[in-house]
């Protein structure tokens, strides 16, 4: 009740605010209490949470089973269930969310448009537009660019920036510094592309390094293999260790 009476006089006394509404929801089974707050141009903050901080912008977001989460400003940002100690701090349209099984602990966005976690715990996209990080890709970052996606089970990966670059499925330790549509296969650990265009290094080719260039590429089931840079070179599959100097 303490807590209630120290958000809901804050919300009072709030300069932009027009309306609030004090409900006490059913979370889990227990009682919570719910703070709405409807702001003079007529788009809403809403903190579920115990312990949930929203410090301005408009129709931002923190939901159930998300204690201590923050968004610091920005708008139609969301911190939905199961992402304690998440944190949107400015942007528009970001999304941290969990699931019980998989949840969205201690993950950050620091700003930009449309960038989502998804189920993954100590997280981080920096900024940018439609970047995504999936389910159980722990530890894993985008700095930014827009488009660009670690997939699920990518533990420890990053994406330094870019358009529309790839880190696969179950591809832990991974690595794009950026570029254009870049991207790493399935099942294939700590591979690093360093950046250019459409380079590509396959499914179970773990270990593997492409330093740039344009469309070059490292096929299936060929690990420890590196292509230095150029343009159009190829390692074939089931080629382990291979070397294209460029």
């Amino acid at each position: 009740d303490l807590m209630r009476e120290f958000y809901e006089t804050g919300a009072a006394e709030a300069r932009r605010t027009g309306l609030y509404v004090v409900s006490e929801p059913t979370v889990g089974g227990r009682p919570a209490k719910r703070l709405d707050v409807l702001g003079t141009y007529g788009t809403g903050q809403t903190v579920v949470s115990a312990y949930g901080m929203i410090g301005g912008g408009l129709g931002n977001e923190i939901s159930m089973n998300s204690g201590y989460a923050t968004v610091g400003g920005g708008s139609q940002n969301r911190i939905a269930t199961y992402a304690t100690a998440s944190t949107i701090t400015g942007g528009s349209s970001n999304l941290v969310t969990g699931t019980y099984t998989s949840r969205a602990d201690q993950s950050i966005i620091g700003g930009g448009i449309s960038n989502t976690i998804q189920n993954a715990k100590f997280a981080s996209i920096s900024g940018g537009a439609t970047n995504a990080i999936s389910t159980d890709a722990l530890y894993s970052a985008i700095a930014g660019g827009r488009l660009n996606r670690v997939g699920d089970l990518s533990e420890a990966s990053a994406i330094g920036g870019g358009r529309g670059n790839l880190i696969g499925t179950n591809s832990s330790g991974g690595s794009i510094g950026g570029g254009h549509q870049n991207s790493v296969g399935d099942n294939a650990t700590a591979v690093v592309i360093a950046g250019g265009y459409q380079n590509v290094v396959g499914e179970n080719s773990g270990y593997s390094t492409i330093g740039g260039g344009i469309q070059n590429g490292i096929s299936n089931d060929s690990a420890r293999s590196t292509i230095a840079g150029g343009v159009g070179n190829h390692v074939a599959s089931v080629a382990e260790r291979s070397f294209i100097g460029g």
